[in-house]
């Protein structure tokens, strides 16, 4: 396999956290050919155990979902709707920090949304459908640290758009690819052009530093380790669950995703206004939604 597990190179939609936590900047790691590392072969023509995030309302995703040109099989991990979560039951629960309680009350009340569409400021506080978005990614934890018989289990939500052509075929080089030191590697997400592996050509890989962010929990291959790893970290719920799992900090050599050139699938962004979901919310187009926020809320 020719493909190489390089340095991160930042897409130009690439956005950096500001305060509450000024970090500084991680070193880059120069490229490393796979065939240099330690790698997990599964056996010829293999694929991990696949879950499905889907809401029990959202039987349109669903379907969307098996109309993709892809011939994966999955099980349906039932989603956890915001709907039928309160802030008050949180807060007795003690599933999410009470910071982030605090912030997403104050945000509700204020009609402060997640997303300016004047500056493109993104807030990763709580909507009572976030929380319910990562309790359900909980729930697929759960079921990877306790998987007996595979080690890597491949994690989608439903709203994925598109898939590169072979995808069964590209994700097991990008398995094979894998260090043996990885927990999690990424098939997509935000911070990518967007722009799906073309027909012949073949996955390349790239570590993620482990103070950067990236966005987007839509499809994400996460090996046992990690799972547990992220069970004892992310919760209590600080911030939405993709940048709860970014910013809790990952050792060298335990973070990859496919190259941002070209990714195996693709999911639409809040912002472009075609993700019709409730786990973000818009500013007002042409309003700097984000002026009165306190300075110690986290933005990206």
């Amino acid at each position: 396999m020719a493909s190489c597990v390089s340095s991160w190179r930042a897409s130009h939609s690439w956005r950096t956290p500001r305060p509450p936590a000024p970090r500084s900047p991680a070193p880059r790691t120069s490229a490393t050919c796979v065939s240099s590392v330690p790698v997990v072969r599964p056996p010829p023509s293999s694929l991990p155990l696949a879950l499905l995030i889907n809401l029990s309302r959202r039987s349109d995703r669903l379907l969307a979902m098996r109309r993709l040109p892809w011939a994966l099989a999955w099980e349906r991990v039932d989603a956890i709707d915001g709907r039928g979560l309160s802030w008050e039951q949180l807060r007795a629960d003690r599933r999410v920090h009470r910071d982030a309680i605090r912030e997403g009350e104050w945000a509700e009340a204020e009609r402060v949304p997640t997303i300016c569409r004047k500056t493109g400021s993104f807030s990763p506080h709580l909507t009572l459908a976030a929380v319910g978005c990562a309790l359900s990614h909980r729930l697929a934890w759960e079921r990877v640290a306790g998987e007996a018989s595979q080690e890597w289990v491949l994690i989608l939500e439903d709203d994925i758009d598109s898939v590169c052509d072979g995808f069964e075929q590209q994700l097991n080089k990008v398995f094979a690819a894998l260090p043996s030191t990885a927990q999690i590697c990424f098939l997509g997400y935000h911070e990518s052009t967007g722009h799906l592996l073309q027909p012949r050509a073949s996955p390349s890989l790239v570590e993620i530093p482990g103070q950067s962010a990236i966005t987007g929990l839509f499809g994400y291959l996460l090996h046992r380790r990690g799972a547990e790893a992220l069970l004892s970290s992310v919760f209590p719920l600080r911030y939405q669950v993709d940048v709860a799992v970014a910013v809790r900090g990952w050792a060298p050599g335990t973070r990859y995703a496919v190259s941002p050139d070209a990714v195996l699938i693709t999911s639409p962004k809040s912002e472009v206004g075609r993700c019709d979901t409730d786990v973000q919310t818009l500013g007002p187009k042409g309003v700097s939604a984000h002026d009165r926020f306190p300075t110690n809320m986290l933005r990206l």
